[in-house]
Order: structure tokens, then sequence, then C-alpha cells
């Protein structure tokens, strides 16, 4: 085009130098400009138009101003435009810098950020609209919001993991995170079986079909065994090729994915599991992406470490305490098979001082010392010579004296272990009495711990209902009723003893 092309809206057909000076300025700038008719057919396309839209200038020259703009957008243009020209839009409406959207020759969509203005000239009316390609900036900026996104999501993960050491509740917020944020139609998370050298699905979202956890999967079959295998991401953006029956698990077949991923997840040089991400549509992984998939991966095998740690020393505590469990009830045996006459006396009364525990609100964080303590009520009797703690007839006032010792060696012998100072009450205190004339402390009244309070009413009515060296024939319910009423704020704590004649086992 020459700057002659406007010549007859021109208040003069002769080109002044201003005019070649400024048809130079249009040709370098570079912002795409574009003049229009009141026809909106385009008068004027300097270079940079040309180069955003991919027309040559004899190519757009004289026509309509619809061939730049997407189907979508020319009716509201046009009609704009329109109202513009006659004056029923305020062109300030479009003065400033605003973001449109234009159509390449190759039929491709582009942002831009432009302005237009209305010029009355020679009778006619005509706009100028002056746009930038901003297609950079968009992609940049979607970047920029995709990274935010990421990095909250890692926020969230990093809580999760943080926050809980629940696998399952962790793994679930994980999927659901990746879902949303990396776009993906269904995700999971296997993890591996080192016993078996299988993965094993462990949780996922997205899936049509019902995966149960636990289903299984061998190293090196499938997308997550390459994965797992070959320790590095695998990649399959078209599982309709004839490859993909070994790109896929022939589970997840009937899901129709078209595109899918996975990653390892290592964590101190060893493979926890896997990380896939299926799509049910074309989906060609970028640079960034897949980096953002590998990067999450690392809090994720944390995770997981984490949880196979904690499960591992949680099954280590449980095996310690059952072994400690085991010892004491093995001490307990021990003293009964010393005593043949009370065998199976300990059992019992543990049995009993825990209902009554339970009945008087002990809480259940302290019935595992309860149990303890009941099972080791007599483990002082270990520091007791035979002939005091076996004499058929009563015991004389100087072997009362050794007999009274064994809360004190009770004490002597448990405190110093830590496990099983939590349980000391009942051993060392049992004998204590509510009036104060008990061993071997003499304390009276709150004084005595509760639990020693409530074995010592059940300590009694064992004995009482059992045989015993020094009393071979046992009492009748009645008669022990009766004396546990006798002894009701005298031996024993009144409240216990409500609560136990209340429990209908005698």
């Amino acid at each position: 085009m020459t700057n002659d092309s406007l010549g007859d809206y021109s208040q003069s057909d002769e080109a002044s130098s201003f005019d070649a000076l400024l048809w130079t300025f249009i040709n370098v700038t570079t912002e795409a400009v574009v003049v229009i008719d009141d026809r909106q057919r385009i008068l004027l396309f300097n270079i940079a138009a040309q180069e955003v839209f991919g027309y040559a200038e004899e190519e757009i020259l004289g026509r309509p101003l619809e061939l730049l703009l997407p189907s979508e957008a020319a009716v509201r243009h046009r009609s704009l435009i329109e109202g513009f020209m006659t004056g029923d839009i305020d062109t300030r409406y479009m003065a400033g810098r605003s973001e449109i959207y234009g159509l390449r020759k190759d039929g491709s969509v582009f942002p831009a950020e432009g302005s237009i203005s209305k010029v009355d000239s020679g009778g006619r009316t005509f706009m100028a609209a002056v746009l930038r390609d901003i297609t950079d900036r968009k992609a940049t900026e979607r970047r920029m919001e995709a990274q935010v996104q990421r990095l909250a999501m890692l926020r969230e993960i990093d809580l999760a993991v943080a926050g809980s050491l629940d696998l399952r509740l962790t793994l679930k917020i994980i999927v659901d995170q990746l879902q949303r944020n990396l776009g993906g139609d269904a995700v999971c998370v296997a993890t591996l079986n080192r016993d078996s050298s299988h993965l094993e699905f462990a949780a996922g979202t997205g899936f049509g079909m019902t995966i149960a956890p636990g289903s299984r999967l061998r190293l090196g079959e499938g997308l997550a065994g390459r994965a797992a295998y070959e320790q590095k991401t695998i990649a399959v953006p078209d599982l309709n090729d004839e490859n993909a029956a070994a790109k896929i698990a022939p589970v997840m077949a009937p899901e129709k994915f078209v595109s899918a991923y996975a990653s390892p997840l290592i964590a101190k040089g060893r493979v926890l599991g896997v990380l896939g991400i299926f799509f049910r549509s074309s989906f060609i992984a970028d640079d960034d992406w897949l980096s953002f998939l590998e990067g999450l991966c690392g809090p994720i095998a944390i995770a997981l470490d984490d949880a196979v740690m904690f499960d591992q020393l949680q099954r280590a505590n449980t095996a310690l305490i059952h072994a400690y469990d085991a010892t004491i009830e093995g001490w307990s045996r021990a003293l009964d098979l010393r005593d043949k006459e009370t065998e199976g006396h300990s059992i019992r009364v543990t049995e009993m001082t825990v209902r009554l525990a339970k009945a008087l609100g002990i809480d259940d964080s302290e019935i595992v010392h309860v149990r303890r303590g009941a099972l080791l009520h007599d483990i002082g009797k270990m520091g007791i010579p035979d002939h005091i703690l076996l004499k058929p007839e009563p015991l004389n006032d100087e072997e009362w004296i050794v007999m009274r010792m064994h809360p004190q060696f009770a004490y002597e012998m448990l405190a110093p272990i830590d496990h099983l100072r939590p349980a000391l009450d009942i051993p060392y205190c049992h004998h204590e009495k509510w009036d104060g004339s008990g061993y071997p402390r003499g304390l009276k009244g709150d004084q005595i711990p509760l639990t020693a309070r409530i074995f010592a009413i059940v300590d009694v009515w064992d004995a009482l209902k059992h045989k015993r060296p020094y009393r071979p024939t046992t009492w009748p319910t009645k008669k022990v009723i009766e004396h546990f009423k006798r002894e009701r704020g005298k031996h024993f704590d009144p409240r216990v003893v409500d609560a136990f004649l209340s429990l209908n086992e005698l």
C-alpha cells in the first residue's frame, strides 16, 4: 500500500512530507496497525500487522475486517464498530488497552491487546486499531498461574504428609490434589510390596471401575511396572498404537485411556511405589509438566517412607508390649505355681479388678496399668521364705513381720522398671486399709490410690471364696457379703464396696 491509498478521504490530494513521515512511522512500529472505513473494509495494514496475521498487504486490503476475527467474536465486534461509527457507542469505551482475540490466515486464534480510535476525515469516518500479539505473555501468565497452583498443591501435600501418619488418608489427599491440578482424568498410587516384588494399588481417583486395594502388578508389567523396574518416568502419549497392550495393565483396558504417564516414587535410593496419571483424550506433556510430575514424586515417596517406618515402629512397639505382658503373666503364673493352693488366683483377681475399675470410671488408658498391677500384686512374695509363705498354720508375730514386707519388696523390685512404674499402686498399697490400720505405710482414706482400694476388696473376695493353707473351707456368698458390709468404712472404701456388691459377681 502507498500513502496515496487514503487519497479519496484526504483534505489534500498532495502527500506532504509529514504524511510520508507518518507512513514510515506506522510501518516501523512493532505494533500492528489496521485502519478500516465505515463499511469495515481494511484500508491500511502495516508490516507488523502482516507479520501478526500472516497476510500479505495485497491479500487483505479492501477486504472485510471479519477476516481478522474469530467467528465467535466477529458478530459482536461488527456491532461494536457500527456503534462507534454512528456515535451510538462512546469511542472512549475502546480507547484504553483491551484484550481481544485475532484470527490468523492459518486459522489459529491468538490473544491480543489493543485500542481503537475513530477518525473523521473528508466527510467519512474511519476506525484505527493498534494491536500487540500477547501470545507469549499469556503463555507466561498461564505458566505462572500453573506454578502458583502447583506450589499450593505442594503445600497441601506437605501438610498432608506432616499432619497424618494414616497412609490411606495421605494418599487420598495426594491423588485428589493431583487430579485437580495436573488435569488428569484419573490418578493412582501403587506401593511396592518388597516381599512379593509386586506393585499393589493403594489409592486412586477418577476411575470408572472399582479397583480393589491391593490389586497387584508385577515389576516390569504394564506402564507402572516398567516405571518401577526401570526407575524412570514412562510417558505414553498415545495408547492406541500397536504396542498399547504392552504399555498399560490389562485391568486398565476398560477405562479407554488415550494417554498415560507413570513416575517411580523413590526415597533413600529405594523404589517405594509408582504414581500414575491417565487421560481419556490425547495429552502430550511438555517439559514443565513432566518436570513438575517428577518433582512431586519426592514428597510422595517421603510420605510412603514415613508411613512404612511408622508402621514398622508400631509393629515393633506392639511386639514389645506383648513381650512385656507375656513376661508379667509368666511371673504371675510362677507365683501361683509356687503356691499350688492359690493356683489361678492372679488371673481371677485380675479379671475382676478390671471389671470393677471400669465400673468405677477408671479411664481406658489406665486399665492396662490396672491389669499389670493386679497380675503383679503378690510379686513381693518372691522375697518371702517358703517356710513362712507356705506355712499351713497361722503365722506368729515374727513371721507376720516378714510377711508384711512383701509390698515393700514389690516396690523395690518394680520401681526401677520404667514400664511398670505406673502399675506399682496395687502391688505396693493393696494391703492398706481405709481406716489407716493397714500396711506397709498406714495410709488412710483417699491417701490410698483408688486402684489399690479397688484391688483390696477383690483380693479379699477371692481369698474368702477359695481354699487357703490356713483355711481349708470357703465362705458362702451370704457370709462374704455380710463381711464386706461390716468392713465398709473400716477395711474398705465405702464407695468401692457399694460398686462391688452391685456387680452381681458374687
